[in-house]
């Protein structure tokens, strides 16, 4: 076992490299030029057909990425690509602001201390400090887990509405050992009375953490600020009598983040 453990197994995506490729190279032409694209022009730039130009653009309308200007029938970058944008400064953001009050939990409680932030039906680590002892738990910043597994996890998944929850529920594989649908339903539902999470090796062995939300400027939780450790060590009554410090820095974050204190209260 080597010093560090990786608290999930990481989760890679299958997705066709070719048709990735060319919604990027779109996307790229669209950037560079703000009175917008024709069909053909963009048809000829990558070097396809211009149906088949047609049929990728229709699928990038689709998502919302790619718009008809209405004065001048041309192409230009949609309203979804704007907010995908914005969402990924948010988290640049917010892995800076983060930074300082992770070290101090650390510092509080020798354990690793990490932001994780929802993408897609996944998490991910967004900024991460990790414990001075040789033995610790670590997330790795920009690796993908499931939603449904861990205390961050619940903690993103807890406000979803019930048609989301299920969707991310229906893909857990069969076999998961001590985790089932109904289990973390009913897990979500304590989060969402409590105001966090607690989890026990539900993923590794010897891998506890606890997890509370962050809040953004609509007083939505944006993302979960959790403090992970290894179980001999980081023991539930250990994890709740550093609940407070970890709300008050959520909190804190929150509010740096835009969150009014009415919002950060609720939890």
């Amino acid at each position: 076992m080597r010093n560090t453990t990786s608290i999930d197994t990481p989760i890679r995506g299958t997705d066709s490299l070719l048709s990735v490729s060319r919604a990027l190279a779109v996307l790229d032409l669209l950037a560079d030029a703000p009175e917008g694209r024709g069909v053909s022009e963009i048809a000829r730039e990558l070097g396809v057909h211009k149906s088949s130009a047609s049929r990728l653009l229709a699928t990038l309308r689709g998502g919302g990425l790619v718009e008809v200007n209405a004065s001048s029938g041309r192409l230009e970058l949609g309203t979804g690509f704007l907010r995908l944008a914005a969402r990924v400064g948010q988290r640049s953001e917010l892995a800076q602001i983060a930074l300082p009050f992770l070290r101090e939990l650390v510092t509080r409680t020798g354990e690793t201390a990490y932001v994780s932030a929802r993408r897609g039906n996944l998490r991910a680590a967004v900024q991460e400090v990790e414990s001075p002892n040789p033995v610790r738990m670590v997330a790795g910043v920009g690796q993908l887990y499931p939603l449904y597994a861990g205390a961050p996890g619940k903690v993103l998944l807890a406000p979803l509405p019930d048609a989301e929850i299920s969707q991310v529920l229906g893909l857990m594989p069969r076999g998961r050992g001590q985790l089932s649908a109904a289990r973390i339903r009913a897990e979500l539902a304590q989060t969402r009375r409590a105001g966090y999470a607690i989890s026990f090796e539900e993923n590794i062995p010897n891998a506890s953490c606890i997890a509370v939300p962050i809040r953004g400027h609509l007083g939505t939780v944006v993302a979960a600020l959790g403090i992970a450790g290894v179980a001999p060590r980081w023991k539930r009554n250990r994890m709740l009598e550093y609940l407070p410090i970890l709300r008050e820095k959520a909190g804190e974050i929150s509010e740096l983040l835009g969150a009014r204190r009415e919002a950060v209260r609720e939890d």
